[in-house]
């Protein structure tokens, strides 16, 4: 890490990152100053990802700083899409095997027990990324169904986010099931990348599918009766190779 000015910071690691135990490439980043505060120019909420293995922390951190907090199963139980940020350490989907669905809602009831009570507490999101080639979209939607009444079982108040699923289909799939719920949220996640599709397109046709396609979207869910939508993630990084356009 290096500090190129007062305000910034930028990872310059040069080598191959992993997760194995010492790898230099993993660090721990400490907040070190005042509460931040949220006003127009600053931030008022985080989306915090955390691991099932949540639940065997004999002390869960508690949330600081003063901000709201979405809490985000991001790494169930034999992983829930293959990739490393969900556990997977070989690229397999493991979360329809065995009790991991089960133990996915026995952390959602932790967080939930953990958290409901805590003002800082805006949301729980069920589930990051379900793949829709290994996970079935019925089974996604019993699951968000179960960790739903689990969430509303300690809140009435905590929005209840559910990811939408990745891979082929429609991402709004999970919009036009109609959860039929109070304080719903779907997280539609926008990356040009990871779809050979857009490696051939130029700049321009990139931030012209932004606009033609993502908010003609967006402006669509919107305007329906319907959970409200959330973009959770998010990159301004386009798929084309080599582009030397600003």
């Amino acid at each position: 890490m290096t500090a190129s000015s007062e305000n910034e910071i930028k990872a310059d690691f040069v080598g191959t990152p992993g997760f194995d135990d010492g790898n230099v490439a993993i660090f721990v980043m400490t907040f070190d100053g005042g509460p931040l505060k949220g006003d127009k120019h600053g931030i008022n909420t985080v989306r915090i990802p955390v691991g099932w293995w949540i639940t065997k922390d004999p002390h869960p951190p508690a949330p600081e700083f003063g901000i709201k907090c979405i809490t985000d199963l991001h790494a169930a139980p034999g992983s829930q899409n293959g990739m490393d940020h969900s556990s997977s350490r070989d690229g397999s989907i493991d979360w329809l095997i065995s009790d991991n669905i089960q133990r996915s809602l026995e952390a959602i009831e932790f967080l939930a027990s953990r958290y409901a009570y805590d003002p800082a507490l805006l949301g729980i999101e069920l589930l990051s990324e379900p793949h829709s080639l290994e996970v079935p979209l019925d089974t996604v939607l019993k699951y968000y169904n179960d960790g739903y009444n689990i969430v509303r079982k300690h809140s009435s108040t905590a929005y209840v986010i559910m990811s939408q699923v990745i891979g082929p289909g429609d991402p709004a799939d999970i919009y036009k099931a109609n959860t039929g719920k109070s304080k719903v949220v779907l997280d539609f996640h926008y990356y040009n990348l990871y779809d050979s599709s857009f490696e051939n397109m130029s700049t321009q046709e990139n931030i012209d599918f932004l606009y033609r396609n993502r908010k003609s979207q967006m402006d669509s869910l919107n305007a329906a009766d319907g959970p409200l939508l959330f973009i959770g993630e998010w990159v301004n990084e386009f798929g084309r190779r080599g582009s030397t356009e600003d």
